[in-house]
Order: C-alpha cells, then structure tokens, then sequence
C-alpha cells in the first residue's frame, strides 16, 4: 500500500474561486480575510484528522511489527537447522566408531581362525605320520608270522623226516635236541619280540585314540568357532543393513537440510527484498512527513501575513 495523497485534499493551489459579488469588491475586509484563512486551514485540518492517513500508519507499524516477527522466526529456525546438522554429524561419527570397533573383532576373530586351521594341520600331519608307522608296525608284524609259518614248516619237515628217516633221527637225536633248544629259545625271543611288538601296538594303538579324541575335541572347537563366525557374519549383516538404512535416512535428511536450505535462502532473500520495502516505506514517510512540516509552515505564515495584512487594512480604513 503506497502512500497517498487523500482525495479530499485540494492543497493550496485549488483554492476555490472568489463569488461574483467578491470580484466586484476586491478590497480585503476583515471577515474576508477570516474566510479566506478559513478556506486555507481547511484542507490541513481534515488531512490531519483524515482517517485515511491513520490507517497507513497503522498499517504501517503492523507491517514492520510483522517483519520483525518474521525476522525472529527465521534466526529461530536457523539455530534450529544447526542444531540439527550437529546431532546428525554426531550420529554419523558414532556410526562410524561402531563399524571401526566391529571390523576389528573381525580381523581379530579371522586370525584365531587361521591359527585354529594352522593347529588342525599340524594335528593332521602328525595323524598321517603315526599312520605310517602303523604300516610299518603292521607290515614287520606281517614278516614275523611270515617268519612263525616258515618255521613252522621246518617242523613239520622235520617231523617227517623223522618218521622217514628213524636211523637218522636216532643218530641225529643229540642234533635235534641242541636244534629243538635253538628252536625254543628262538620261539622265546620271538614270543618275547611278540609281546614287545604287542605291547607297542598297544602304546600306539593308545596313542591314536588320544589323537582321534584330540581331533574329535578340534573338529568341536572348529564347530564352535564356524558357529561362532556364522553368528558374527549374521551380526555384522544386521548392523551393516542397519548401518545401510541409517545411510539412506541421512541421505533422506540431507535432502530435507537441502530443501530447508533452500527454503532458508528464499526466506533470507524475501526478508532483505521487504527491508529493501522498508527501508523505501521509512524514506517515503520522512519525505511526506517533511513535506506535511513544510506545507504547515507555510499555510502559517499565510495565515500570519493575512492576519497581518487584514489589519493593516482595517487600520487603513479606519484611518481613512
């Protein structure tokens, strides 16, 4: 709303024009002059008292109490938007300490893997070499009863040559009996490497159960830690698709700081282009209200040089 001249307002250049009879008497009388004054001060009085002029001014202080409003609105919301920008980078920090932190367990839980793997080969090297010696213990017991049948055999080639031959078993019985000595104390040493034979493929025989417990107890533990690293795996999926959706709801609330940005700006630049209009509205209201300063002074001194006038003029006439 511009500011306006009021319609009644006339100003002193439409003064209205003298009556016929006032041109027939052009001297200024007293009352004339009262009239005249009278005629002039009028249109200021009604300005002054114009309703019109008020409600600019009132209108006016609303507009500027609104801006100001307006401006206070906007420094609130802009502490509110950096308020806001400071708790999401402090989330997305956070975040980002809890992914470090599980990516270190599972650096740490991948090298007690590798040296869990590492034991078991170990282990399953030292299965394979009992295993050899088993096949060598196996294949010499094999050689010994090999050995037992071949003499055996001989026996039993004695025995008959016994029956075939009785001249030379007689003669040959001292032989026999030093040769059934050997033959027994042979079966002896061989009774006896038996048993020690025996006695080790117990021992190893032992040993390969506390191994095959020993893998037993590995292949639990291996269980345990798949179990474990399965568990982990699931864990990690779950935060990185929590961490995939806290993602996107920053993405989500970076656009909105965008759009509130750009709000921002068109809000900042609406409130300097209406500073621009106040600042334009207060220079108005200085020019008018100078002008209305000027236009009061002068109607008073016409007023005084009326006056002033008038009584020169009756004193005058009173003279004359």
């Amino acid at each position: 709303m511009s500011l306006q001249t009021p319609p009644h307002y006339r100003g002193p250049h439409a003064r209205r024009s003298p009556a016929p009879h006032d041109k027939e008497n052009m001297f200024l009388s007293p009352n004339r002059l009262c009239k005249i004054n009278e005629s002039f001060t009028t249109p200021f009085k009604e300005l002054a008292n114009s309703p019109g002029r008020i409600e600019d001014k009132v209108y006016l202080r609303k507009r500027i109490e609104e801006e100001a409003y307006k401006a206070k609105q906007l420094k609130l919301l802009n502490s509110t938007l950096i308020s806001r920008l400071k708790e999401t980078s402090l989330e997305l920090e956070r975040s980002r300490e809890q992914v470090s932190a599980s990516e270190q367990r599972i650096s740490l839980l991948s090298l007690q893997v590798k040296a869990l793997e590492a034991e078991v080969h170990d282990k399953d090297v030292d299965l394979v070499s009992v295993s050899k010696q088993l096949a060598m213990q196996e294949q010499m017991n094999r050689e010994l009863q090999t050995h037992m049948k071949e003499l055996e055999e001989l026996r039993l080639e004695v025995v008959a040559l016994r029956e075939s031959k009785q001249q030379v078993l007689v003669d040959m019985e001292g032989l026999c009996f030093e040769k059934d000595k050997e033959v027994k104390h042979l079966r002896a040493e061989m009774e006896q490497r038996q048993m020690a034979r025996e006695k080790e493929l117990g021992e190893l025989l032992e040993t390969v159960a506390t191994l095959r417990r020993e893998q037993a107890q590995l292949r639990g533990s291996l269980e345990t830690i798949e179990t474990k690293k399965n568990e982990v795996a699931l864990t990690l999926d779950r935060m990185f698709g929590e961490v995939r959706v806290y993602r996107e709801t920053c993405r989500m609330r970076e656009q909105e700081n965008q759009q509130i940005r750009a709000e921002y700006a068109e809000l900042e630049r609406q409130r300097s282009q209406l500073l621009g209009d106040i600042e334009v509205l207060r220079q108005q209201i200085g020019t008018m209200s100078k002008e209305l300063e000027t236009k009061r002074l002068q109607s008073t001194l016409l007023y005084k040089i009326r006056n002033l006038l008038g009584s020169l003029l009756t004193y005058f006439t009173r003279s004359d």
